[in-house]
């Protein structure tokens, strides 16, 4: 009974801890400008953005257990379909981001059918070999992509709702809250797909295939349906990025960001919905901080990753939620145990 009513308020503190951090995200912009300026507006921007980019490969690596060493493709692929989407075509934005993911999922689909029957390493080495792919074409291309210039001139956005209506983001405000509903629903959308049927053939899939395959699942169609939701979400990320710097240039695609974003999944905590959020946070606030003393930030950060590999090997999001009032559910049995027995 003890048991259950610990289980019963950890919930309560853990929402209660979630409710007090988006109260505290969606009131921070209506602070003065003396105390959170439009620096950290669009910091807090990039860490949306960046946090959704590495929930796309997070559902891929942390829950499918396929490994991609070349996600930065895919948010390549979305920047530069929005770009072209309002820059060639002159279409609001609301059409681009569409576009983007639908763009980005019909190739993540067809990326997974490729990658289906591999496994471990060899994934891994086809989607760097399909990102650098990706990546040539875009320093080639200087008629119609730019070239290693990059698209310019992408228009101010606008938020097409409806025929005559729409909504102004040209504002740092407006644009940082579209961003954090944007995350919110992705992360809720992703939540329902985890915990559906969908979902839990997914973990079994990355726990143990062979006997998955032997239950009689079609395991080829939910690796490639694995590829296509990964690829939707990550390219809704570099939608949202494009349209947040107003441009974008060949670096997106770098096999550097595809690192870089596997680093922020393991720094936050993989197999989480909230770890790599956490851990686009901290990365992009170490980036900003590290940046003013040193060029060789990059170096420092890997320094202090190998600390968190070695000291909190699950990531900044299992001490927190610990903090907060999650705990492993086999030390608290191991604990009612001795209970029982009157240690």
């Amino acid at each position: 009974m003890a048991f259950l009513e610990r289980q019963k308020w950890d919930r309560v503190v853990r929402k209660g801890f979630l409710i007090f951090i988006l109260i505290a995200l969606i009131t921070l912009p209506l602070i003065s400008p003396r105390y959170i300026s439009i620096y950290h507006i669009r910091l807090l921007t990039e860490c949306f953005i960046l946090g959704l980019f590495a929930l796309g490969l997070n559902f891929l690596m942390g829950y499918a257990g396929i490994i991609s060493f070349g996600h930065a493709m895919f948010f390549a692929l979305g920047g530069y379909t929005t770009s072209i989407v309002l820059v060639k075509l002159g279409w609001p934005l609301t059409l681009g981001i569409l576009i983007a993911m639908i763009f980005s999922a019909l190739f993540g689909f067809v990326l997974g059918f490729f990658a289906r029957q591999l496994k471990g390493v060899y994934v891994a080495m086809l989607t760097f070999a399909v990102a650098q792919m990706i990546y040539e074409i875009l320093i080639s291309w200087d008629s119609f992509l730019g070239g290693t210039d990059g698209l310019l001139g992408i228009p101010e956005a606008k938020l097409v709702i409806a025929p005559h209506i729409a909504i102004d983001m040209t504002t740092p405000q407006r644009y940082y809250y579209f961003c954090l509903i944007v995350l919110i629903v992705s992360i809720y959308v992703m939540h329902r797909l985890l915990e559906s049927s969908f979902g839990h053939v997914l973990v079994a899939i990355k726990e143990n295939e062979l006997r998955v395959r032997f239950i009689g699942y079609p395991v080829d169609r939910y690796k490639m349906a694995a590829f296509l939701v990964s690829g939707l979400f990550s390219g809704l990320a570099g939608a949202l990025f494009a349209s947040l710097d107003r441009f974008v240039s060949p670096q997106i695609g770098a096999w550097i960001l595809s690192g870089e974003v596997i680093l922020i999944m393991l720094i936050g905590g993989m197999g989480t919905l909230l770890g790599p959020v956490i851990g686009a946070g901290f990365f992009v606030y170490l980036r900003e901080f590290l940046t003013d003393y040193t060029v060789h930030w990059r170096l420092v950060l890997g320094v202090i990753f190998v600390m968190i590999v070695i000291f909190l090997p699950k990531g900044l999001y299992h001490p927190i939620s610990r903090l907060f009032g999650k705990e492993d559910v086999s030390h608290l049995l191991k604990r009612r145990e001795r209970n029982d027995k009157g240690v």
